[in-house]
């Protein structure tokens, strides 16, 4: 789940809250700026930021999944880069369905997942 706050920004503070307590119940990953929403309500430039805020949020205490979903598979490929420069574990499709290692080399996906 990505807090907004009233002027549609991303509401950082409640983010950390909302991480911390995830992190706090022993999640193995996390899945950030998924599609329940944010999908369709943050810009490339504020999905980059929003997979940069949750590395650096998470650390090394559990893998981070990213949503890098787009309409069409040429769409999907920027943000994917985007995201693993960032630092992200594993890039996800938009529908949360299925994702890959990053980089190439990173073992399969991890159970025990949750959605922030």
């Amino acid at each position: 789940m990505t807090p907004f706050r009233e002027d549609e920004r991303i509401d950082f503070n409640a983010w950390q809250r909302i991480i911390d307590v995830q992190m706090e119940s022993g999640v193995d990953g996390l899945l950030a700026a998924g599609g329940q929403g944010e999908f369709y309500s943050l810009d490339e430039e504020e999905r980059t930021v929003a997979l940069r805020f949750c590395r650096q949020a998470v650390g090394v205490r559990a893998a981070l999944y990213g949503n890098v979903g787009a309409v069409s598979t040429r769409e999907t490929v920027r943000p994917a880069q985007r995201g693993e420069a960032e630092g992200i574990d594993y890039a996800s499709g938009s529908s949360g369905r299925s994702c890959c290692a990053l980089p190439a080399s990173s073992p399969g996906c991890a159970s025990g997942a949750s959605t922030i």
